[in-house]
């Protein structure tokens, strides 16, 4: 009797070490204090353009030789920029190993500016002793305060796809003016109705990505 009460307990010790390391992973003390010392200037500096040239040594050779210096120091550099409040921000780890750590960075705005929280995807990695940015890039941008409701995903911030190939539906002119005839006129009076619908609402204030902002991150 005592062999399956063996495996079932077994079982379940193997079900929960899965589960640990499905969770979310932490970044050692020590290295997550080193690593919030580096975005206190990275965040204002880079990411604020306070002043690019400050920061330089903060990034990995491999980021800064997408530059030159003179392009860094004018705020031309490989990390979309943002009026991000220096004192502000939340750390969420994705990945973490000894030397390199990739988290979302969760920014807040910065007081007057009318920019939503913004959160960027960045990895850094330990350098001769030193925490870098090896890469960093928004992957979500909140709706602004007054807003309607929306959040803008990383496939919106990338750049759009080119060479898409359009095709030939209806080839006889006939045919296409008999359409526009028969089904712009019915196609119209729901979209006048959507449009008069949607402008006399008042806008939505963004309290579902309001909240998910103010979530406590590290």
């Amino acid at each position: 009797m005592r062999r399956p009460a063996l495996l079932l307990a077994t079982i379940a010790a193997l079900a929960a070490a899965g589960t640990a390391q499905a969770a979310t992973p932490k970044i050692p003390a020590d290295d997550l204090k080193a690593i919030r010392t580096v975005l206190r200037s990275w965040v204002p500096d880079v990411i604020g353009r306070r002043d690019p040239l400050a920061a330089y040594g903060l990034a990995t050779d491999a980021l800064r030789s997408t530059t030159t210096r003179a392009q860094w120091k004018q705020g031309d550099l490989p990390v979309t920029p943002y009026p991000a409040d220096p004192k502000r921000f939340g750390i969420k780890p994705i990945l973490v190993t000894p030397d390199d750590v990739i988290f979302d960075l969760m920014l807040q705005p910065r007081k007057g500016s009318t920019a939503g929280v913004s959160v960027y995807t960045t990895e850094v990695q330990l350098v001769n002793g030193h925490w870098q940015v090896a890469s960093q890039y928004p992957t979500a941008q909140f709706a602004s305060p007054g807003d309607q409701r929306a959040i803008t995903a990383a496939p919106d911030l990338g750049p759009h796809k080119q060479g898409v190939h359009q095709r030939t539906v209806l080839g006889n002119g006939w045919m296409v003016a008999l359409i526009a005839v028969i089904l712009v006129p019915l196609a119209a009076v729901p979209i006048a109705l959507v449009i008069v619908w949607r402008r006399s609402r008042a806008p939505e204030l963004d309290d579902e990505t309001r909240a998910r902002a103010a979530m406590p991150w590290r």
